[in-house]
């Protein structure tokens, strides 16, 4: 009888949502390879027999049974390699046994006898079962010995249970919060790794790297978000990330919360009743008539119906009334040494789409001074944004300094970039 390790078994083997699963054609190809021959002691190789008869009979039982009686006999090296074999081909037999399969591989894997590649991949499959079983310092182990990044997600997942164990899903402790920071690195590893091969990195990646570093307050959390644009500036990501900051911020003024909403719709990323309410709600609040009227519009056209939204009459003269005043108002901040009175009058100009005039008041507001600069650049790059000014409103945004104004105008340099704008 000719005795050779199962170099084929880490390609037959996937383990895939807790189960073991074999492709035959990755099988059969690796089965091609010449793998290194083994010699059993004697004694051993008639209790390997009863084993192997059982298992081609796929008798679980009765394999398993023997099995207990050929490992008591396995004294060599060669004999130990050929138990860790079987434990494998027995766990694969139904019902399934995965800790035995594990235990086999593991075997394997000390015994030294396989190669590089199938070594890194009896050590992914090994850690996969690991992890299912909640073993996760051995998933651990086993995921840094295969070096394949594609299991590397799960690992970053093995420290962060490990977190939470210690320090709540809050991770309040600083062990807790070491461990998170060792799956960010994980993790951001992985997604260098594939874009440094020319792919994408997962979405689902990304996203997760963004949230563990919000979790821990981490500064790197903007590092993953611009990462999730840049790779899927789409409504999806955008509206995402855009209803993050509005949660962050959802104490603060309303025109900071309406400048959130205009950018969501700049993105594309206005979706659903909600997302239509909230904006039209701030803008009203925000006395900016004309805009939540074209708000409203916009839904109809999206086919949004927004149900008890307003009364469009009570709306329609609300406009009317404020429209008279526009020019009124420019006017009086032409006259005025105070910004404020330019940005009051900027403001009426932006809700009713006038963003020529709106643009000139807000630079005479900042020329004047008295007013919050973020603030005031922030509405110059939107303005300068609605004029298709791009380069211009890339100036505009870059001059906002701190805050979520800060944050913000770097989304909105992050929209702009992908629009082609260097």
């Amino acid at each position: 009888m000719r005795f050779v390790t199962p170099v084929a078994l880490a390609i037959v083997l996937a383990v895939t949502s807790g189960a073991v699963s074999a492709p035959a054609m990755a099988a059969k190809k690796e089965k091609e390879q010449k793998a290194p021959q083994l010699k059993p002691t004697a004694k051993y190789l008639e209790a390997y027999q009863k084993v192997d008869v059982a298992i081609k009979a796929k008798d679980a039982a009765a394999a398993k049974a023997a099995l207990a009686e050929s490992e008591a006999v396995a004294t060599s090296a060669d004999d130990k390699q050929l138990v860790a074999s079987q434990q494998v081909q027995i766990g694969l037999l139904a019902p399934q046994d995965n800790a035995l399969i594990r235990k086999g591989l593991e075997g394997q894997l000390a015994g030294g006898n396989l190669g590089a590649a199938d070594a890194a991949k009896y050590h992914g499959i090994a850690g996969d079962i690991a992890f299912d079983a909640k073993d996760f310092d051995a998933a651990v182990a086993h995921y840094k010995a295969s070096g394949d990044t594609s299991k590397y997600p799960r690992m970053a997942e093995a420290y962060v249970t490990k977190a939470i164990a210690l320090g709540g899903p809050t991770i309040t402790t600083p062990e807790s919060k070491t461990l998170v920071q060792e799956a960010i690195a994980i993790l951001k590893q992985t997604a260098d790794a594939e874009t440094a091969a020319g792919r994408k990195p997962d979405e689902g990646l990304l996203k997760r790297g963004e949230q563990l570093s919000m979790v821990i307050k981490s500064p790197g959390a903007s590092e993953w978000t611009a990462m999730r644009l840049k790779q899927y500036p789409n409504g999806d990501t955008w509206g995402s990330v855009l209803r993050q900051l509005y949660s962050a911020n959802i104490s603060a003024k309303s025109g900071l919360k309406l400048d959130i909403f205009r950018l969501m719709d700049a993105a594309g990323a206005l979706e659903g009743d909600n997302a239509y309410r909230t904006y039209y709600e701030l803008a009203r609040v925000d006395t900016s008539y004309g805009e939540a009227q074209a708000i409203l519009t916009k839904a109809r056209a999206a086919q949004v119906p927004l149900k008890d939204a307003t009364d469009e009459s009570l709306l329609a003269g609300k406009i009317a009334a404020d429209r008279k005043t526009l020019d009124v108002a420019g006017a009086e901040a032409a006259k005025s040494a105070k910004g404020a009175d330019s940005v009051f009058a900027a403001k009426g100009y932006l809700a009713y789409g006038e963003y020529a005039k709106a643009l000139a008041q807000y630079e005479a507001a900042l020329q004047k001074g008295g007013v919050d600069a973020d603030e005031v650049n922030s509405r110059i790059g939107y303005t300068k944004y609605k004029l298709n000014d791009l380069p211009g409103a890339q100036a505009a945004f870059a001059k906002v300094q701190a805050g979520p104004r800060k944050a913000l105008a770097n989304y909105w340099l992050t929209l702009i970039a992908s629009k082609g704008t260097a």
